[in-house]
């Protein structure tokens, strides 16, 4: 009990002094080696005037204790574009001192993994003399990123040649170019012979698992762990498919076989999220972002839009900047909120007028025979998921609007509260005439008819826009610079080049809107499971699709992403949950539905018959909630691993330590 964990004796170590003294030694040094190697490209717009260029290029190079980046960068024409880019790199010194704000973990000579320390970093594995290597080329552009998007000014002002736009004291200064339109896209560089490799094993090997370390190493934690979730969801797929299949070549009546299905369906999804969770905690200790006791929130810097007064923090005793958590509050319950309300009400209008749309629709079409009649009455359906599809395009703009308006001091609450928004508004959107059709209109046969029609009509265009649209895009435009450039390609270095096709690329939004499409999938495939089984095999033909496609769009369409540090899946965890609960509540509706419809209980009262059925779905949320108690969210051979390497930490960090105080007095002296 007296013993510190890893991280507290590392923060008592930066405490002591050795952390705010030696970044501010080793950030005076930095800017003194040049490199050669790009990590980021910064692009200007063509209209972008010379003292623009260099002001920001002379910001990014200076001194982190004078307001800049401390970072390499060289201006560099776009011939074939007619804009500059700025050629972005850093030296090794200033990548590691980058490291240890971002706390990457490295292992301990002894395999210990805790967050790496400039003074301790003799104690860590494959840690040469001049720290050359130690990051991956990830974490190095993560690295830069960061440092870019922390640049703020100390006092008001403009940017100089566009007077127009104003510099704010203390917010920061790229983001604000980046929404002026004076810096076109940044991004980071792809390495072509990694990438290769990394294609081989994961687009062109269906045999293969997804290889998850690859991908993280290249891509970042969070890209990683969402293809490890996909992978893992669409293997929980099989089983559902497997019992349509087998129930359909059965000889039971329909109806028994659907409330059979929907019932064990229910119960394999609460199984899949329990134990999700535990593979999740099994690839993060892997990865060495598990952290005990804490989360990856508690060790987040602030954002770099997150803006507010500078102030002496109570606790660390360093400056920071300060939001009134009150006015935070205030703009999102009081303003947000309502506003998210009455977009859901508006969403609710427009599904009413669909359903005037579809009955004038079914009154002239329904007793008509042929080809057209058909065609007219699916029409509607496909309609319908189009203008879902639009709204929520619409929607997810305002939200993020709103979001950022909030001002969110962390990157974590940012993400869950923009999920919050999202999730409310598209669970309206996409299911609210689903659940009008099953418990206001009471026509599971029509149901099912839209229930398939959106939900496919829903993938097919999700696979259009997210895969198609970009491809043919993307060879629009490198056929375009082909041309243009033909002459001008022969003369370019073959970097250069790269860099300029790389520009040409869609940039990658994240995962958010991949998971929200995981998200309203798994809620076609389970919240009316029992009108509609084919669901799950449709969603897993469309997920087996989706790893490939989402593999090849980021590997060879999109830039590559910026590295993110993340141990779960975060909010979209308990919105899957919370999706769960209300798919235990609307089947058991409708299997009660069912069954007074079909007269299995001919003697019962439908008092009687509706209290049996309320007692179904509270033992059926009572199995969910059993199963996610007993099942641990962490195995046992992790907490015991993970104790064992704290203990291998504590160890190695106070003889550490101990030498480190003969060594260097002066930076534990006042």
């Amino acid at each position: 009990d007296n013993c510190f964990s890893a991280e507290k004796q590392l923060t008592n170590c930066y405490s002591g002094g050795i952390y705010a003294m030696h970044v501010v030694m080793e950030e005076s040094k930095i800017g003194s080696e040049e490199t050669n190697d790009t990590l980021v490209v910064l692009e200007f717009s063509p209209k972008a005037p010379s003292e623009t260029k260099d002001w920001l290029t002379a910001l990014i190079k200076a001194p982190v204790s004078s307001g800049g980046a401390g970072l390499q960068a060289k201006l560099v024409p776009n011939s074939l574009k007619g804009s500059d880019t700025l050629h972005i790199s850093a030296d090794t010194k200033r990548l590691l001192v980058g490291a240890e704000k971002l706390k990457i973990k490295r292992c301990l000579k002894n395999g210990a993994p805790v967050d790496f320390c400039m003074e301790l970093s003799h104690e860590f594995k494959d840690f040469n003399d001049d720290g050359e290597g130690f990051l991956t080329e990830s974490e190095s552009e993560q690295i830069v990123f960061l440092a870019l998007e922390r640049i703020k000014p100390y006092e008001d002002g403009t940017v100089p040649g566009y007077p127009e736009v104003k510099l704010q004291k203390h917010r920061a200064t790229i983001p604000k170019c980046l929404s002026s339109g004076i810096i076109t896209q940044i991004f980071p560089l792809h390495d072509k012979d990694k990438l290769k490799a990394l294609e081989h094993k994961w687009i062109f090997s269906l045999s293969r698992k997804q290889p998850l370390d690859d991908i993280r190493e290249y891509f970042g934690d969070t890209i990683a762990l969402y293809f490890g979730f996909l992978g893992f969801y669409s293997l929980s797929l099989v089983p559902p498919v497997l019992l349509v299949l087998v129930f359909g070549l059965s000889g039971a009546h329909e109806q028994t076989k659907n409330t059979v299905f929907a019932i064990l369906n229910l119960l394999w999804g609460t199984v899949f999220l329990e134990v999700w969770k535990r593979r999740c905690s099994e690839i993060s200790f892997n990865w060495g972002t598990l952290r005990a006791g804490i989360g990856i929130e508690e060790v987040e810097e602030p954002r770099p839009t997150y803006w507010g007064e500078k102030r002496i923090s109570p606790i660390t005793g360093q400056q920071e900047y300060y939001y009134p958590p009150w006015m935070r509050k205030v703009k999102t319950y009081c303003i947000s909120y309502p506003i998210v309300i009455l977009c859901m009400k508006l969403a609710t209008v427009v599904v009413l007028l669909y359903f005037r749309f579809l009955h004038a629709v079914e009154s002239q079409y329904a007793n008509v025979g042929g080809i057209v009649a058909t065609v007219m009455l699916i029409l509607p359906s496909i309609f319908f998921a189009v203008m879902i599809a639009v709204s929520n395009t619409l929607y997810r703009k305002l939200a993020t609007f709103l979001n950022e308006w909030e001002n969110h001091r962390l990157e974590s609450a940012y993400q869950n509260h923009l999920i919050v928004k999202l999730v409310l508004f598209y669970f309206v959107n996409c299911f609210y005439s689903l659940f009008y059709i099953a418990f206001y209109l009471q026509d599971i046969d029509l149901l099912r008819r839209h229930l398939g029609a959106l939900m496919i009509t829903s993938q097919l265009i999700g696979q259009v826009t997210e895969s198609l649209i970009p491809f043919f895009m993307y060879k629009s435009r490198v056929t375009k610079v082909s041309k243009e450039g033909k002459k001008i390609v022969m003369k370019t270095a073959d970097l250069s080049n790269e860099i300029e096709r790389q520009a040409t690329q869609e940039q990658y939004l994240g995962t958010f809107d991949d998971y929200l499409e995981l998200f309203l999938q798994f809620g076609y495939t389970f919240l009316f499971s029992s009108a509609y089984p084919m669901a799950a095999f449709w969603a897993l033909l469309n997920n087996v699709i989706e790893i490939r496609t989402d593999a090849f769009k980021l590997c060879r369409i999109f830039q590559r992403p910026f590295a993110k540090q993340a141990n779960s899946i975060g909010a979209w965890q308990a919105a899957f949950e919370a999706l769960g609960v209300i798919a235990v509540i609307t089947n058991c509706a409708l299997i009660g539905m069912a069954a007074k419809s079909a007269h299995w209980l001919p003697d019962m009262t439908p008092v009687n018959a509706v209290l049996l059925f309320v007692a179904i779905e509270h033992f059926l949320l009572g199995v969910k909630f059993i199963v996610s108690h007993v099942i641990p969210d962490v195995p046992q051979w992790v907490q015991d691993e993970m104790a064992r390497q704290q203990y291998k930490a504590q160890l190695a960090l106070r003889v550490s330590s101990f030498y480190l105080v003969i060594q260097r007095p002066s930076l534990f002296l006042n």
